[in-house]
């Protein structure tokens, strides 16, 4: 898997660590096995009380597209104002 291929998470304007694993398992979608990345961003105390700016952005190595192998390619962002009570 190429390193191209990612995730990030930004929380209020700032990049969220994360860490990458990557299970070996059976994809319903495709009927087969195989390897899927997941980025997991742990905070452990949790955020407090508040209203936070949460933004998504997923890439894909640009050779899924016919492009180089390791270049990144911005598939998809989400973003969403979410509120903690």
């Amino acid at each position: 898997m190429s390193r191209a291929t990612a995730f990030e998470l930004w929380i209020d304007g700032e990049r969220q660590k994360s860490s990458m694993r990557a299970p070996i398992g059976w994809n319903s979608l495709y009927g087969m096995v195989g390897k899927t990345k997941l980025f997991v961003t742990e905070d452990h105390d949790g955020l407090p009380a508040g209203t936070y700016h949460f933004v998504g952005k997923w890439y894909l190595d640009a050779s899924f597209f016919g492009g180089e192998f390791g270049e990144p390619v911005s598939l998809l962002e989400c973003d969403m104002t979410v509120n903690f009570t």
